[in-house]
């Protein structure tokens, strides 16, 4: 059964600016959600109070035409309470980190680098959860820029696997996903001419 006075906010802000003598731009952004979710257990109501921080800073990096690198870090710090089973209590911390450096090789083959780390809490998750994803491309123009060749590596470090964890006024939930591990992927794409 549903009670009356649930309720949920947020806010948000952020700031960022170019650096034109470095190439550089940056980006700080952060947000705060706050929810309050009242249901009965057993005919008592339960409070749940969930609380969730967020902090992402954003770089950008360009060198004309010839390469850029983009770097990305996120924080989160939850605190879940619940007033019924304070033993379900939790407090802890998610982040993820992501690079990518794209760029041309000898002016002929363009290089993609993609690299994404997910860290979860220790004291939530096992100590083994962390999660490294590493993408790798090569591509390149033929036939007068009408055909591209493209090697594509996903996953090179064998990790891809999701944990998503929710927590809501009467339950908490870990929910993985297996995906699939590392594959190789080689593709060709041709743009004929309009008459």
């Amino acid at each position: 059964m549903n009670l009356d006075g649930a309720w949920s906010g947020g806010a948000g802000g952020g700031i960022g600016t170019h650096i034109y003598r470095l190439g550089l731009r940056w980006n700080l952004s952060g947000k705060i959600d706050v929810n309050r979710r009242l249901e009965l257990i057993n005919g008592v109501e339960n409070i749940g109070d969930l609380r969730r921080n967020g902090l992402r800073l954003d770089l950008e990096y360009y060198r004309g035409d010839v390469f850029d690198v983009t770097m990305s870090g996120r924080v989160y710090w939850s605190k879940i309470k619940y007033s019924l089973n304070h033993e379900l209590n939790q407090n802890y911390v998610t982040g993820r980190v992501t690079t990518h450096i794209s760029g041309y090789v000898r002016n002929n083959w363009l290089l993609d680098v993609s690299f994404h780390y997910r860290i979860h809490d220790r004291d939530i998750f096992e100590v083994n959860q962390n999660i490294g994803l590493l993408d790798l491309s090569l591509s390149r123009f033929l036939l007068r820029g009408r055909g591209n060749i493209q090697l594509e590596i996903h996953d090179l470090l064998n990790q891809n696997h999701g944990i998503i964890f929710t927590n809501g006024a009467t339950y908490i939930q870990e929910a993985r996903t297996e995906s699939l591990g590392r594959y190789l992927i080689l593709k060709f794409t041709y743009k004929p001419r309009l008459l």
